[in-house]
C-alpha cells in the first residue's frame, strides 16, 4: 500500500511536469517548435545519460532511501520555475535544467521501484501488483482517443514487467530494470528532437500525423511479442524476502 502511494504521488507529478514544461515555454516564454523538441528531449535524455548506472545504484543502495530522495529532489526542483516566474528570470534555459534533473531523478525513481516490488509481494501475485501500479499510473496519462492502443500497451508493459521481475535474481534486478529502460526510452529524445525539426519544417499537424502513425505501428511488436502467449509465470529466483 505504502508503495502504491508513492508511485501514484510520483505518477501525478511525473505528470504534471510533462504537461506544465512544455505549457510555460509555449506560452509565457513563446518557445518555437525546436524549443519545444528540445525541452521533451532533455526531459527524456536522462533514459540514456543515466540509465544504465541508475541500476548499478539501485542493486548498490537502499531502495525506499532513493525513491524518497528522488521525489523530494524532483519537488524542489519544480519549485524553481515559480520562484524564477516571480523574480522576473525565468527563460528556456532554465525549463531545460529542470527537465534535464527531474528525468534523471524519475529514471533513478522507477528503476528503484521496479526492483522494490518484488521483494515485497509473492511471486505469484506479481501480475497483480503490477497491474494496480501500471493502471494508477495510466490514469493518469489517458488519451481518449487512443483507448485501445493505451490499453494494449499496459496489457503488455504489465506482463513483460511481471515475466522480468519473477526471472531475475534480486542482486541484479536494478541493472536489469535500468537496461530495458536504457533501450525502451532511449528512443524517446532523439524522437523529441525529430519532433521539433519536423514542427519547424512542415508544421504541427502534419508533425502530429506523422508521431500518430508511429504509434499505430507500435502494435505489431506487441502482436508478435511471445509475452502475450504466456499463461502463468515461469519459474525463477524472483520472491518476497524483504527489501
Amino acid at each position: 500500500m505504502k508503495l502504491w502511494a508513492a508511485s501514484a504521488i510520483s505518477d501525478v507529478g511525473s505528470q504534471v511536469t510533462v504537461v506544465a514544461l512544455p505549457l510555460i515555454a509555449a506560452l509565457s516564454l513563446g518557445a518555437t517548435p525546436w524549443q519545444m523538441g528540445l525541452l521533451s528531449a532533455a526531459g527524456s535524455a536522462p533514459i540514456l545519460l543515466v540509465g544504465l548506472f541508475a541500476g548499478v545504484w539501485v542493486d548498490r543502495l537502499r531502495r525506499r532511501p532513493l525513491m524518497i530522495a528522488a521525489d523530494v529532489g524532483r519537488a524542489a526542483l519544480l519549485l524553481l520555475i515559480p520562484l524564477a516566474a516571480a523574480a522576473g528570470t525565468l527563460r528556456t534555459e532554465i525549463l531545460y535544467v529542470v527537465a534535464l534533473s527531474t528525468g534523471a531523478l524519475s529514471v533513478l525513481f522507477d528503476v528503484a521501484y521496479l526492483s522494490l516490488l518484488p521483494t515485497l509481494v509473492d511471486r505469484d501475485e506479481l501480475v497483480e501488483a503490477n497491474g494496480k501500479l501500471e493502471v494508477t499510473a495510466s490514469v493518469a496519462q489517458v488519451v481518449g482517443s487512443e483507448f485501445t492502443q493505451w490499453m494494449a500497451i499496459v496489457v503488455y508493459y504489465v506482463s513483460a514487467v511481471s515475466v522480468r521481475q519473477a526471472l531475475v535474481p534480486d542482486r541484479l534486478r536494478g541493472r536489469v530494470n535500468a537496461t530495458m529502460r536504457f533501450l525502451a526510452g532511449g528512443a524517446m529524445p532523439i524522437g523529441a528532437l525529430i519532433g521539433g525539426a519536423l514542427g519547424g519544417v512542415i508544421g504541427l499537424p502534419w508533425t502530429l500525423v506523422a508521431a500518430e502513425l508511429g504509434m499505430l505501428l507500435g502494435f505489431v511488436w506487441l502482436v508478435l511479442s511471445p509475452v502475450r502467449a504466456l499463461r502463468e509465470l515461469p519459474a525463477g529466483e524472483g520472491s518476497a524476502h524483504g527489501g
